[in-house]
């Protein structure tokens, strides 16, 4: 399937397993060159020799704790410097550990929002500017449903920041996907899911300046 991806650039941020990891090689099968991040370096140069080796793709791997706002600044400069400029970006990133509500003092919902929340609102503010720069781009936010009871409020707070102030934004495609898309690549394919979200509202995406 050609989704006239090629040539374009994604960041893919915990990229070195599962479902990251799957998105990066779907886009790299479609011609997209590619940054990965995760935390763990020996697992994303894996992920990243895989990738090469299955898609012939341009990809460069870059260890990030998303997390951390550093980190996140360090991502996607390294990707602009590589590539010139940036199209997707797929928000992605761990859930927190599961456990009972009680069971989580303040320092485990404030890791759990930084890693949850405030990374997607790191790498979004990033990237804007360079997409904005070539005249359009389209992020994508994984949010996963099976996350533990410990995000149940920050979920929802997530859910409306990264939604709402986007959908009301005339120039900005934000495509917040929610818990279905853990389950539809073992259904549909990847392709069927790229399809779907990356070309998502067409034509809607950063105006030309």
């Amino acid at each position: 399937m050609d989704l006239n991806l090629s040539g374009k650039v994604a960041l893919v941020a915990a990229a070195s397993k599962g479902l990251g990891k799957a998105i990066a090689l779907g886009l790299g099968k479609e011609g997209v060159r590619l940054a990965i991040c995760a935390r763990g370096r020996e697992a994303l140069l894996q992920a990243e020799a895989e990738i090469r080796s299955s898609t012939g793709a341009d990809v460069i791997s870059i260890a990030a704790d998303i997390s951390k706002p550093d980190d996140v600044a360090n991502v996607v400069a390294q990707t602009v410097a590589r590539y010139g400029g940036l199209d997707i970006l797929v928000n992605n990133a761990g859930g927190p550990p599961t456990g009972k509500f009680l069971d989580f003092d303040d320092a485990a919902w404030q890791n759990a929002i930084n890693l949850n929340l405030m990374s997607t609102i790191r790498l979004t503010r990033e990237v804007v500017p360079h997409m904005k720069r070539r005249g359009g781009g389209r992020i994508i936010n994984l949010v996963s449903l099976t996350v533990a009871l410990l995000l149940a409020l920050a979920w929802g707070v997530r859910t409306y920041v990264v939604m709402s102030p986007t959908q009301d934004s005339a120039w900005w495609p934000v495509i917040s996907v929610l818990g279905a898309l853990t389950i539809v690549p073992l259904v549909l394919g990847l392709a069927a899911i790229l399809r779907n979200v990356v070309v998502f509202r067409r034509g809607t995406g950063v105006p030309r300046q």
